[in-house]
């Protein structure tokens, strides 16, 4: 895939290390992008980053050209699964902020094809969200980038912990630290493709999904085998995804080796 204006990302994990580092390199070729991260401080400092890069290529925008969920990626109450959407039917109606953005992004979508919106005769009408499933905080965050941007181009799974404390002296209930670390690094990475898919699959056009694996997920890494374990998972379920480049979907993994970088709890 061509990096070019107007195609939207999501990153997880975009508030630090990699997953910032991938978000302002986005920024920097002109791309929309969504920061999802636990943290808020570093999420919207690096979404107002992006958008002074983006300010290069979209001068005038009408809507925003990143933006940042908080987000906990392994949440999946379904309480917090509400996304406001409103479509512009009449002059008269009151719309909410996420309804004028709508507007505006039908308004630009002659400059950015990859925004996906038809007019009828009474409304503006977005492309199906029913068929991004799920419930969450997760969900709620690749519903909202879908209802902003029109589609997904680029997913990037960056978010992942590693375990400081050897899985066997895990005191906490119910082993909580060492399975905190599988349902971040893992089972939220599965989460996050299965979002993806349906939200490229919604749009009906081709995307990339990068998940972030590690040097440790293809040889053994002795002081955190938890970790080791989840990014082998990782692997072997990234490679497992190859037959979705037939249907346009291409699925990565990256195995960095050490680097700098926040790795907590």
């Amino acid at each position: 895939m061509e990096l070019k204006p107007g195609l939207s990302a999501l990153v997880t994990g975009g508030a630090s290390g990699i997953g910032k580092a991938i978000s302002l390199a986005l920024g920097e070729k002109g791309i929309f992008v969504t920061v999802v991260d636990f943290s808020e401080e570093r999420g919207k400092e690096v979404a107002s980053l992006v958008e002074k890069e983006n300010a290069k290529f979209h001068p005038k925008l009408g809507f925003p050209s990143a933006m940042f969920i908080r987000c906990d990626v392994t949440n999946t109450n379904e309480a917090n699964d509400n996304v406001g959407i409103s479509f512009i039917s009449s002059p008269h109606r009151q719309i909410s902020r996420v309804g004028m953005l709508l507007r505006e992004c039908y308004i630009h979508c002659q400059n950015y094809p990859n925004l996906k919106f038809c007019k009828s005769s009474h409304a503006l009408k977005l492309i199906n969200l029913k068929r991004v499933g799920g419930s969450g905080e997760l969900a709620a965050a690749f519903k909202k980038h879908l209802a902003t941007y029109g589609g997904l181009d680029i997913c990037v799974n960056s978010a992942g912990i590693g375990t400081h404390e050897p899985f066997h002296k895990d005191q906490t209930e119910n082993s909580g630290l060492w399975r905190r670390t599988i349902n971040v690094n893992l089972v939220a990475v599965i989460d996050c493709t299965r979002l993806a898919i349906q939200t490229m699959q919604a749009a009906k056009k081709p995307g990339v999904i990068i998940n972030m694996g590690s040097a440790s997920g293809l040889y053994p890494m002795y002081v955190d085998p938890i970790y080791s374990a989840s990014k082998g998972g990782v692997v072997l379920f990234t490679r497992s995804l190859a037959p979705y480049k037939r249907h346009g979907i291409r699925v990565n993994v990256l195995c960095p080796e050490v680097i700098s970088n926040i790795l907590g709890l």
